[in-house]
Order: C-alpha cells, then sequence, then structure tokens
C-alpha cells in the first residue's frame, strides 16, 4: 500500500515539476550568449569556416503570435545567423547559416523601408516584434494606435488579430506564427537530447576540449563534408513570365535546377544548355531560364493567386522527365520516406547531392542537400542546403524537420546535336470556314538549348514571326 502511494506522490511531483519546466524558459538570454560563443568556437574550426571572420553582432529574440519566446537568433552580420531554441521540446539548434543576412537583418530593412510611409500615412506604431514559425519562416509583425484599421495600403501585409504581418519569404506568407506543444514519445526524447546538449555547450572547457581534441567520438559534432557548398549554385526563385503565367518561379523547379546545374558540370554536359557550354551558374542565364520553364512544364508547376509557383508533392518525381527529355533517359529517380538519415549519409559519400523537402507550417518547402554533420552521441545531426532563397542562399538544419528526400541518379550520354521540336496548339480542333483560330507554339523546345525565335509558314510561304 505505501509502494503504491509512493509511486502516485512520484507521479504527480513529475507532472508538477514539467508543467513547471514548460512555463519557464528553458534557455536563458544569457545562456543563449554562451551557447552560441561555444558553438561558433567549435563549429569555425570544423565545419562553418566563413564564422572565422565574423563576430556576433547581436541577440535577437523572436517570438510566437501569442507571445510565447520561441528562441534567440545570433546574428553574424552578413555571415549568417545560428538559431538557439527557449524551449526543451524542440531542437536546441534548429537551423545555422555560414552565408547571407540574418533573419533580424532582413527584418529590419523591411521596417525601415516602411517607416517613411507610416510617417507619411500618419500611421503610429505601437509595438513591434519578430516572428518565427520553425524551421523558417520569420516575419515583422506590427501592431498600430488605430484598431478599427483593418487593412494597410501596403502590399504583402497580413492582418491576423490585432497584429499586421508580413514575411520576406514567399512560401511563409501564410503561415501560422502560434506555438504548439505537441505530447509525444518523441518530444520526451529531444527534451533528454536538449538538456544534454545545452549542457556541453555552456561548459567553455568541454567546447575547448572538443575544439583540441582529435577523438571526434566523445564530444558534439564531426565533420562530414564531401561536397562543399561552392560546387551547387546559389539559384532563387525570381518573378517572370513563364509559359503558364507571372510568378515567381517555385521551389522544386529551382531546387531541380539547382541539382541538374551541378551534373551539368560533372559529367553530364547537356543538362543544361549545351555541351560545349557549361557555364550556367546565375538564374538568369537564358540557358537556366529555360531549363526551369521546362521544369515548371513537366511538374505542372502553376501561378496560385499569391503570385508563387505551387507544385504539388506527388509531381515532384517528374522533373526526370526533363532530364529524359535532354537525352539520360537511364537516369534513375525515387522517393524515400524513411531512413532519410541513412539514405542522406549514403548519397553525400558517393558525392551525390539529394533532394529534400522541408516542413514548413505552410506545405514543404524543397532544397538541395550536400552535406550532413553527425554527432557519434547520438544527441544531433544536420544536413545542409541550398535553399533557392535571395538573401539566405545556404542553411543547415536539424534533420527533423525533413519530411521525405529524392534520390537522384544520372545515367547515360545525353542527346547528340538535334533540331528544335516544334508543338502547335490551336484553339479549337473544329474549324469553320472563314472562322479565326488561335495557334500556339509556346510548348516548343530545343534539346541541345533553347529557342531565340519562331517563324510560321503557311503553304511555303512565310506569314508570321
Amino acid at each position: 500500500m505505501r509502494r503504491g502511494r509512493f509511486f502516485w506522490f512520484l507521479l504527480l511531483f513529475f507532472t508538477v515539476f514539467m508543467g513547471f519546466i514548460e512555463g519557464r524558459e528553458f534557455v536563458t538570454k544569457k545562456e543563449a550568449f554562451k551557447i552560441a560563443k561555444n558553438y561558433k568556437m567549435i563549429a569555425e574550426n570544423n565545419f562553418f569556416k566563413n564564422w572565422k571572420d565574423a563576430n556576433i553582432s547581436k541577440l535577437t529574440p523572436f517570438y510566437s503570435l501569442n507571445g510565447d519566446l520561441v528562441g534567440y537568433e545570433v546574428s553574424f552580420k552578413k555571415h549568417g545567423d545560428l538559431f538557439i531554441s527557449a524551449k526543451s521540446d524542440i531542437p536546441l539548434i534548429p537551423f545555422a547559416s555560414e552565408k547571407g543576412y540574418s533573419m533580424s537583418e532582413q527584418l529590419e530593412n523591411i521596417y525601415n523601408n516602411f517607416k517613411k510611409r507610416f510617417e507619411r500615412e500618419n500611421i503610429k506604431i505601437k509595438d513591434i516584434k519578430y516572428l518565427i514559425s520553425l524551421p523558417d519562416c520569420y516575419a515583422i509583425a506590427v501592431k498600430i494606435n488605430d484598431e478599427s484599421l483593418n487593412s494597410l495600403d501596403i502590399e504583402g501585409f497580413k492582418k491576423i488579430g490585432e497584429w499586421f504581418i508580413y514575411s520576406p519569404i514567399n512560401e511563409c506568407k501564410n503561415a501560422e506564427y502560434i506555438f504548439k506543444i505537441q505530447k509525444s514519445k518523441k518530444r520526451d526524447l529531444q527534451i533528454r537530447k536538449n538538456q544534454k546538449l545545452k549542457k556541453i555547450f555552456l561548459d567553455t572547457n568541454a567546447s575547448l576540449k572538443y575544439k583540441n581534441s582529435l577523438n571526434f567520438k566523445k564530444i558534439s559534432f564531426k565533420d562530414k563534408r564531401y561536397i562543399s557548398s561552392k560546387e551547387l549554385s546559389d539559384f532563387y526563385q525570381e518573378r517572370r513570365n513563364w509559359s503558364n503565367g507571372y510568378c515567381f518561379a517555385g521551389c522544386t523547379p529551382v531546387a531541380w535546377a539547382i541539382l541538374l546545374e551541378y551534373w551539368d558540370r560533372h559529367g553530364f554536359p547537356r543538362m543544361v544548355g549545351s555541351a560545349n557550354d557549361n557555364d550556367n551558374r546565375v538564374v538568369w542565364d537564358s540557358d537556366v531560364v529555360y531549363m526551369i520553364d521546362r521544369l515548371r512544364f513537366f511538374m505542372d508547376t502553376y501561378c496560385n493567386s499569391d503570385g508563387q509557383g505551387t507544385t504539388y508533392r506527388e509531381f515532384v518525381q517528374r522533373g526526370i522527365d526533363y532530364v529524359y527529355e535532354r537525352g539520360y533517359k537511364e537516369s534513375y529517380v525515387e522517393r524515400i520516406q524513411s531512413s532519410i538519415w541513412r539514405t542522406i549519409k549514403y548519397e553525400i559519400l558517393q558525392n551525390r547531392p539529394l533532394l529534400a523537402d522541408i516542413n514548413l507550417n505552410t506545405g514543404g518547402h524543397s532544397v538541395v542537400v550536400y552535406e550532413f554533420i553527425e554527432n557519434y552521441e547520438n544527441l544531433d545531426f544536420e544536413i545542409c542546403v541550398k535553399t533557392g532563397w535571395r538573401d539566405s542562399p545556404e542553411k543547415c538544419y536539424d534533420v527533423s524537420y525533413i519530411n521525405q528526400v529524392h534520390i537522384f541518379i544520372p545515367q547515360g550520354e545525353g542527346l547528340q546535336e538535334q533540331p528544335p521540336v516544334a508543338k502547335i496548339k490551336a484553339s479549337r480542333n473544329e474549324i469553320y470556314e472563314n472562322e479565326i483560330i488561335y495557334l500556339d507554339a509556346s510548348q516548343s523546345y530545343d534539346p541541345d538549348g533553347y529557342i531565340t525565335s519562331y517563324v510560321w509558314s503557311l503553304n511555303g510561304k512565310i506569314v508570321g514571326y
């Protein structure tokens, strides 16, 4: 009987204790700064070499819309950023980057751009805060004095409750910035991992021991860099006229384009443009624009009402049809939804980048994985990716945010020199005398490059260009 009472007492104590833990910050601002310093010391000597020339410029709190402190962004001023969670049940370091502008730098620029307009229209700012929805949606939230104002005459701002919200990330325009606690065994495991990681990163001596030690099996991370980030292009989503409308390209066609341009310079020279031209490293290159447009066609990427390019997840694999069109008909693509970490490790060790789907709360975001960072204590695993975003082209994420990956293995000899293929579509199939019809040749293509001009002829006579 006493044992039973003691058991229930322990259960009650544990419940109260966990409630207390959930109600307080797992990491304070002072602790976050110390964790950042020690993490930087480890990273700059192992896998984030650019941080050697960077200094911690500031530490910025990020919140959820319901007022919870989610964590702190540590900015390295044009050398990326590091995010440290204040919650015990999400990864201690959800993401980090050694390249590009930090989130707070981007949001500050946005606010400064709009500030004069607020003043000109006599809009009084009551409060400002930075929001985050992990792993990578962030926004600026503005509260104004006039609560009766339901909209701002500024493109991109969306009102939620009493806040006007703006995100620089296309996919995050409709994100939910609400923090929710998920009760599960996985959550309990994350809490235990975070407690161990926090202990390591708060201990400067342990960090120094790691930095100077040749034995990587005991403490923290071990670098596994096999594909340099410089080997992949920093393509991003341009907003332009495509074959099926005017909008941003979409993350999936851009991710495929980054992947295929890599292979264009690594043994498969007809992936992009002609075999004699392998200098296609910028997104506005005409061969790259053509490739992205063709990828959009094969994956049925469409322009949605928000001006974004949208691709359904089940159509991601259709990017292989573009590869077949280029003549590499023995190439192979496969979606992997289990054993993701094992698959990533194997493919990167074979020098093969992967397509991956990051779980944003607005849906998936397609990226290209080029690196993994492994921890031998089973505390943390990270992948580094090309994001397809202009201001932050590279980031490393906790692997728990990955939904699925696609492995891609190119094979074959590619196309020999071939003429363009003309494809004509009429506005209707049944044609009557003296009736006007419209002809569309926008789906024509050149297997060796891109089409530079059209010539229309009727009965051997040129009738239009």
